[in-house]
């Protein structure tokens, strides 16, 4: 089963502030990822229900919901959680 690829408004925001090559790695590694979901790890604690996508020092904070993938947020592995959870406890 192949899942779909769908933006937040912040995802798209903050994909579109990185580099346009980091831009076309990452939408390929989803690509991926909606093909095989174990490229992907679960995070836990307070970030539980996300899951993390790798790809060189750039992560993606996505979540699924039946056969789509929502990708909230991409940036910098630095400081990606920390802004994810910071949007989170404001929601």
């Amino acid at each position: 089963m192949e899942f779909s690829i769908r933006f937040t408004e912040e995802g798209r925001r903050t994909l579109h502030t990185l580099h346009i090559e980091n831009q076309n790695r990452i939408k390929t590694k989803l690509k991926e990822l909606a093909k095989n979901l174990n490229l992907g790890k679960k995070l836990t604690g307070r970030l539980s229900g996300f899951y993390t996508m790798h790809i060189g020092k750039n992560r993606a904070i996505c979540s699924i919901d039946k056969d789509t993938i929502f990708v909230h947020h991409v940036g910098n592995r630095k400081d990606v959680y920390v802004k994810i959870l910071d949007r989170k406890l404001h929601t």
